[in-house]
């Protein structure tokens, strides 16, 4: 009996056209858009199970024999639907805070945001709690070493709660190159002034981090209104296609996370992005037995799902990248790539340098020798579009062998802004 009503039980949500009617949760809409920018592998598990029955997905086959899965109709207008609700929803602050994070995210950063971080002040500047009023400068004092920072007459450490928009570290698995930043958001300039007011709230910020930086829309403010420290970044255009223009570096101070941040960091969830999974570049080096398998491999991989690029006779990917950790970076705007076969020389470098003009900035440098008069070199170069005329002189004049890699798809996957 109970095996029948349970039966009956599945019969009553299952709709005339044989779908199960299942209400999308947060799970299914991730799973959707993984598959929609993705080749579609199966992974078999609860979540799949919904999107078959709901009719959101379905299985293919294909010719060598492999399954895979592609959305519907019905899958497709469920994401899109859901993306219009989101952005909706979202307040302006909101949306470029997020734009921000993606971009920090796609720089390799790994992100947060709306964090409550306890942060060392100076001990002429009380602080108070937002949601009480009250002064929180003797608040954890039982846990905290001597060394903690400046105190009081009384002997007790001033701190404060701050609530940065958007933090973020490096990926990395070496402490002294985390390099934390503190983004502040600001799409009002009442807002920004109220921040400017508050020298406590800006000293938590330089204290969580190595760099702190100012985000807003062009023409609300002036970058020199922001104090000297902080760095500044403009919105030219709207949230969702203007560009994030770098108006002015900020001061970059050596930061050591305390304890208590990196438990408050691992109790807190990083940014993530639908297509985070989707945008990973893989670099693979393989030793094969024979000419021409490299060709047959990558091969093999597109047609099983695995857009693949065969860089075997590609020299930028063979001399450098290979050899090479980093990634994109924000700051490298009208950037070239250009490979140089450098003199083993004294005062080979310093003609190169010599002949540059002030305005332009090695973005990149990399040298490799192997023992011969000549040294392979990867430079990236910023180079204002105007001054593109000048640069074709620069090289002339310079006389040393190069190739241009701007083009290149290696650079473009792995290195460029």
């Amino acid at each position: 009996m109970e095996t029948l009503n349970t039966f009956q039980s599945c019969l009553a949500a299952t709709g005339p056209d044989g779908t199960l009617h299942v209400s999308p949760r947060r799970a299914h809409l991730t799973r959707l858009m993984s598959i929609w920018r993705s080749a579609g592998w199966p992974c078999r598990d609860a979540i799949e199970l919904d999107l078959l029955s709901a009719g959101w997905a379905r299985q293919s086959e294909a010719p060598g024999g492999h399954e895979s899965l592609r959305l519907t109709g019905a899958g497709i207008r469920l994401l899109a639907e859901a993306r219009q609700r989101n952005q909706r929803s979202l307040s302006a602050h909101d949306r470029l805070a997020l734009r921000v994070a993606a971009q920090l995210t796609a720089s390799g950063r790994v992100v947060w945001r709306e964090l409550s971080l306890r942060a060392r002040v100076n001990a002429g500047d009380e602080s108070v709690d937002p949601g009480t009023g009250a002064a929180v400068h003797d608040l954890w004092q039982e846990d905290l070493p001597a060394e903690a920072g400046p105190r009081r007459s009384d002997g007790k450490t001033i701190w404060r709660m701050a609530r940065p928009d958007v933090f973020s570290v490096r990926h990395t698995t070496v402490e002294s190159y985390l390099q934390p930043m503190v983004h502040e958001v600001k799409v009002s300039r009442a807002d920004l002034l109220s921040d400017l007011r508050h020298a406590a709230k800006r000293e938590s910020y330089q204290w969580l981090s190595c760099e702190t930086y100012f985000v807003f829309p062009a023409g609300m403010a002036k970058p020199e209104e922001i104090p000297e420290p902080f760095g500044v970044w403009v919105l030219n255009g709207s949230v969702e296609n203007g560009a994030l223009d770098l108006a002015r570096p900020a001061a970059h101070v050596p930061c050591k996370l305390p304890f208590f941040v990196w438990m408050a960091l691992a109790k807190a969830a990083p940014v993530r992005f639908d297509n985070d999974a989707a945008q990973a570049h893989v670099f693979v080096g393989l030793t094969t037995s024979a000419k021409g398998e490299s060709s047959k491999i990558a091969a093999h991989f597109n047609r099983h799902g695995f857009k693949a690029l065969d860089l075997t006779h590609d020299e930028l990917a063979k001399e450098h990248i290979r050899h090479m950790v980093g990634g994109h970076s924000l700051l490298a705007k009208d950037e070239r790539l250009l490979r140089f076969v450098f003199p083993e020389r004294p005062g080979a470098l310093l003609k190169f340098l010599s002949l540059m003009r002030p305005g332009w900035n090695i973005s990149l440098f990399h040298y490799r020798n192997q023992g011969a008069d000549y040294g392979r070199i990867l430079v990236g170069l910023q180079v204002p579009k105007a001054d593109n005329g000048a640069f074709k002189e620069f090289l002339a004049t310079l006389g040393y062998p190069h190739v241009e890699e701007t083009d290149n798809p290696v650079y473009r996957l792995f290195l460029q802004s």
